[in-house]
């Protein structure tokens, strides 16, 4: 049980450093542009919905 919580722990942190580095990117295949929020927000929460959208 507790082996399959740390895995998916070890998932979830993989998984929240990749969408971390796609959002950050400067140059990327889509334009970069597309991951900024469309407006400016002091809200964690909401750069990363927008960075998921």
């Amino acid at each position: 049980m507790h082996r399959e919580l740390q895995d998916k722990a070890t998932q979830v942190v993989a998984l929240a450093g990749q969408v971390q580095r796609l959002c950050s990117a400067p140059s990327n295949s889509t334009g970069g542009k597309q991951f900024e929020p469309l407006q400016p927000s002091h809200d964690a929460s909401t750069k990363s919905a927008t960075c998921l959208s």
